[in-house]
């Protein structure tokens, strides 16, 4: 099985040189990792505080890491920062083959157990707002013989490079959270004896989202927010 990096975190540098148009510095900075925009340096001149810099003709630039090469101050509305940084939070292809690799690592141990079983994804990574730090929600459906075989459904789990972290069941449902250890990436497991309402969810969001696209970045934003002050 391939191994991973962990997920990248915010950037912490700051990046170079004068600014391009604000429309030329957000579509540049949407198209680029994480990773690759991390190794731009601040501008040398002129540097005033933590987000702000002097540019060559003397303009005060707004320098973050959602807008690596810096932009006028006095161009940049409170909109065009909640879609840079959305931007820049959102995953990776490489983030997104990670997690898709733990559901069907899950799914491959559960089906020699439950061989009807479904696994899918729900949650903020089905709606496309996930965060790189996010866990994975999965939902796991068409339990033949029911919850009396989940301990031997976590042990195939444990068999297939799986870490159990904790775990919990009663007559209706199980829950188990996990890790798959060569990727780096969290899940957490519901087990339902019958149809859930998840997948209703999950359609619902995605309707919303799709006449709605400006919230996909607004919600990624605000869960940065609440994560860094604890609160989720």
């Amino acid at each position: 099985m391939a191994s991973y990096q962990s997920s990248s975190s915010l950037a912490s540098s700051l990046p170079a040189s004068s600014a391009p148009p604000m429309s030329s510095q957000m579509s540049h900075s949407s198209h680029k990792s994480r990773g690759s925009r991390n190794e731009e340096r601040a501008p040398k001149t002129g540097k005033m505080g933590k987000f702000s810099a002097r540019g060559v003709d003397g303009k005060v630039l707004l320098v973050a890491p959602w807008f690596p090469a810096g932009v006028p101050k006095t161009d940049v509305t409170l909109r065009d920062e909640v879609d840079a940084l959305g931007t820049m939070l959102q995953l990776t292809s490489e983030e997104q083959s990670r997690r898709h690799l733990v559901r069907s690592t899950v799914q491959d141990a559960l089906r020699s157990i439950w061989p009807d079983a479904t696994v899918k994804v729900y949650g903020s990574f089905a709606y496309n707002v996930s965060l790189p730090t996010s866990a994975v929600d999965l939902l796991v459906e068409g339990l033949g013989g029911g919850l009396d075989q989940m301990d031997r459904a976590l042990e195939r789990l444990t068999e297939s490079g799986v870490a159990i972290v904790n775990q919990y069941r009663n007559n209706e449902m199980g829950y188990a959270k996990i890790q798959l250890p060569s990727v780096g990436i969290s899940a957490q497991i519901s087990f339902v004896r019958g149809a859930s309402t998840a997948r209703k969810s999950v359609s619902h969001m995605r309707g919303l989202l799709s006449k709605f696209p400006q919230a996909k970045l607004v919600f990624s934003v605000a869960r940065l927010a609440l994560q860094q002050a604890r609160c989720g």
